[in-house]
């Protein structure tokens, strides 16, 4: 799930369902570290699975409405798309089960997500967040012919940082990118922060990730001095600035 109080906001932007899970096992300790309650809500990127490198302009897509003609059920594609995308409604297949009515339900849905997603934008405070450590996406995606990469480089996160600053220009914006270091394209000057390897099949480990919170939010140095032996074990490492 994504995070809102009234001045801040945790939004998952992809690619996968790692970060919305994430954000809802770590809302307590954010809550703590930005000062103020933050409750768990739906969102447009909780769920899908995204190609990395689509993630940019599916930010712009936000701008527009979902509609008849936005969602389609491609042959041999086991899931529903975001035609036009390569982003999978992973969790509202099988295609096969899908009627003409379950469709109009489901365009309906996501134009919901989008408008909850412009709503948590509307917070002073946003912190977009980009994760692609989610074990399993190489071995589970459906649509491996479908080009999704995994991937994240420089560019991507320029694009995704300028897409944010570019759509919401009023407040302020901070990207947290979480990777997995074996799906980093080197050389990386970018601030991305890598979490200890985990075994989970997608959920991601959560003290690894109160790290990772901890760290871009600038926790306090007593805090980090007090989780410093947890963090060296499970933590994060800064690959680059």
């Amino acid at each position: 799930m994504s995070l809102s109080g009234k001045g801040t906001a945790f939004i998952s932007i992809g690619i996968a369902c790692q970060p919305a899970r994430q954000l809802y096992e770590n809302r307590r300790h954010l809550s703590s570290l930005v000062g103020e309650p933050l409750a768990y809500g739906s969102s447009f990127f909780n769920w899908l699975m995204v190609s990395a490198d689509e993630v940019p302009r599916l930010l712009e897509r936000m701008t527009a409405p979902i509609e008849a003609g936005s969602i389609g059920l491609p042959a041999g594609v086991k899931v529903p798309v975001l035609l036009g995308y390569r982003a999978w409604m992973f969790h509202d297949g099988p295609n096969a089960t899908i009627t003409r009515r379950k469709l109009r339900q489901l365009i309906a849905k996501y134009e919901h997500l989008r408008q909850n997603f412009l709503d948590l934008c509307s917070r002073r405070t946003r912190h977009f967040v980009l994760c692609n450590a989610q074990n399993n996406l190489a071995t589970e995606h459906p649509h491996l012919s479908d080009r999704m990469t995994v991937a994240f480089d420089d560019r991507l996160i320029a694009e995704t940082r300028a897409a944010v600053d570019r759509l919401f220009p009023t407040g302020r914006n901070r990207l947290l990118a979480v990777a997995r270091a074996d799906r980093l394209k080197r050389p990386i000057r970018r601030r991305v922060r890598v979490p200890a390897a985990d075994a989970t099949e997608w959920e991601g480990d959560t003290a690894a990730w109160a790290a990772v919170l901890s760290r871009h939010l600038g926790a306090g140095q007593g805090a980090l001095q007090r989780g410093s032996s947890a963090t060296r074990r499970r933590g994060t490492t800064p690959i680059a600035r």
